[in-house]
């Protein structure tokens, strides 16, 4: 039992520690994969692609963040079918769009894992929010113009006004 295992390393002297051998995590499998998000869940999400056939599908989806690839990792995220893209094992091949990059955590790929999490059908879009409140604006507006129905952030700037719309608020209005 693992709970006995500190009791089997004081046996023997001799035995610095016993550990548990943890299983192995997989991420190639459909639907998308192991490392799903939690708002899945909490959203219900699965049981709108189980019972209604909904999978985002037709739908475009804009994410805006700092960057998206700057670290190198979405190659192998789309092999492991955490994001869409031709090797995506699920089949879901449309590449993410990137539409303009900046930055340096991948914040943007990690939300657009969440996204084709929650729908893995959705068309998704990248664009950076760096570079300022106007180039944020313009941004949401370039993603609205390509097609994005729904577009998320995870940016705020610390000049927004707090009790009226500024150029990002209006770009959102638009």
């Amino acid at each position: 039992l693992p709970s006995r295992l500190a009791e089997l390393a004081a046996v023997q002297p001799q035995v610095l520690s016993v550990a548990e051998v943890l299983q192995p995590m997989v991420n190639a499998a459909c639907p998308p994969g192991d490392f799903v998000s939690e708002g899945d869940t909490q959203l219900n999400a699965a049981t709108g692609r189980t019972h209604y056939s909904v999978d985002g599908t037709g739908i475009t989806v804009g994410v805006l963040s700092d960057s998206y690839n700057y670290l190198g990792g979405a190659p192998t995220d789309v092999a492991n079918g955490e994001l869409p893209g031709a090797t995506n094992p699920c089949g879901f091949t449309d590449p993410v769009t990137v539409q303009a990059e900046s930055g340096d955590t991948d914040e943007g790929r990690a939300m657009a894992q969440i996204v084709h999490d929650l729908a893995p059908g959705a068309d998704i879009r990248f664009a950076t929010a760096n570079y300022g409140e106007q180039a944020f604006a313009s941004q949401i507006r370039d993603l609205a113009t390509a097609g994005a129905k729904v577009i998320v952030d995870d940016v705020g700037y610390f000049e927004e006004p707090m009790y009226q719309d500024g150029v990002i608020g209006k770009a959102v209005e638009d």
